[in-house]
């Protein structure tokens, strides 16, 4: 037969062991992010976006689309008038954010690409600086 003061000292190692393994656990997830924040830079998505402005810098209107994962799903519709200009969100580190530029006659002049290698907020993109649409 088991001593009851055997059974409580057994009991009070095993919460022992559990408690370290669970504090040995947390300090390696801490550690782990600590890592990847310093040597990997992660961060928030959220803090590589930044407010730009679309301006159209062309003598007649133009209608943007705003692409979805390709240029043929479009998120968002903009006519803009000769020097009218329309906010957009842009992302660092060169992802592009494209949008279609189309004129008057719905003729697809290209893509303003609101691609920037840094944030830049309140950058200006022209409509006339179409290039080739992803």
């Amino acid at each position: 037969m088991v001593s009851r003061k055997s059974a409580t000292g057994k009991a009070k190692v095993i919460f022992m062991a559990i408690g370290i393994g669970i504090l040995g656990v947390l300090l390696l997830w801490l550690a782990l992010g600590v890592i990847g924040v310093t040597v990997f830079h992660w961060t928030d998505p959220a803090d590589a976006t930044f407010p730009v402005s679309i301006q159209n810098d062309l003598s007649y209107p133009v209608t943007l689309e705003q692409c979805g994962d390709t240029c043929s799903d479009k998120h968002a519709v903009v006519h803009l008038a000769p020097g009218g200009s329309t906010q957009a969100v842009a992302v660092d580190n060169n992802v592009a954010n494209p949008w279609v530029v189309l004129g008057p006659n719905g003729r697809q002049l290209g893509c303003v690409l609101l691609k920037f290698q840094n944030r830049t907020p309140g950058a200006v993109v022209k409509t006339s600086d179409v290039s080739p649409c992803p």
